[in-house]
């Protein structure tokens, strides 16, 4: 049983909020709005990180924050979706086993795990500056099927506010090798001129 569904309440606000109000849904299913370039709605193309809680903002989070909704009596999470997505491909990029490695379930099928990779390849990074905050990493559309991977970005961030991390892999820190002994000089016989550095 999962112990929180993010409902995308981009499109279809009141139907989702009616939803998750219902007794039945219970606290674990929670209205979401993802904030991104590839969304159809520009309204919703660019996240706002607030920079402190309010009486709306309850908890502010790593590229999301909870805002409690008082017509709707509902708490929804808006989260950056161009953030998570990116943090899917770090993920993906770690080799299996180590920290921070987002791995697929194993399949004697090759083609088990086609439309998600096709899913996940629906969008591509792009730098974009936006004046008055720099250069951001964003996800331009270039195919319409791309469920998957907003599912994913879900899915980390929903993660996030539950409490879990992930530890990300950093190179030990480098011992410095100690320089070698100075040669003595020597004398013209070979022998070290320094009656000190004679055996």
């Amino acid at each position: 049983m999962p112990q929180v569904v993010f409902v995308d309440a981009g499109n279809w606000g009141d139907v989702v909020y009616d939803f998750c109000r219902e007794k039945l849904s219970g606290p674990r299913f929670r209205p979401a709005i993802g904030y991104g370039l590839s969304q159809n709605s520009r309204r919703y193309r660019s996240y706002r990180h607030p920079k402190k809680k309010s009486s709306e903002v309850k908890l502010i989070g790593e590229e999301y924050y909870v805002v409690w909704l008082p017509e709707e009596r509902l708490f929804r999470v808006d989260f950056n979706a161009d953030h998570w997505k990116t943090e899917l491909f770090h993920g993906l990029r770690t080799p299996p086993g180590e920290a921070g490695a987002v791995e697929l379930f194993h399949s004697s099928d090759p083609n088990e795990h086609l439309s998600l990779a096709k899913q996940y390849a629906a969008e591509r990074p792009v730098e974009v500056f936006t004046p008055g905050f720099g250069t951001e990493m964003k996800w331009v559309k270039e195919k319409k099927k791309n469920h998957f991977l907003d599912n994913a970005a879900n899915v980390l961030c929903a993660f996030h506010l539950l409490g879990a991390r992930l530890i990300k892999n950093e190179d030990p820190p480098k011992i410095e090798e100690p320089p070698p002994p100075a040669r003595p000089f020597l004398g013209p016989d070979g022998r070290p001129y320094l009656l000190t550095d004679r055996d």
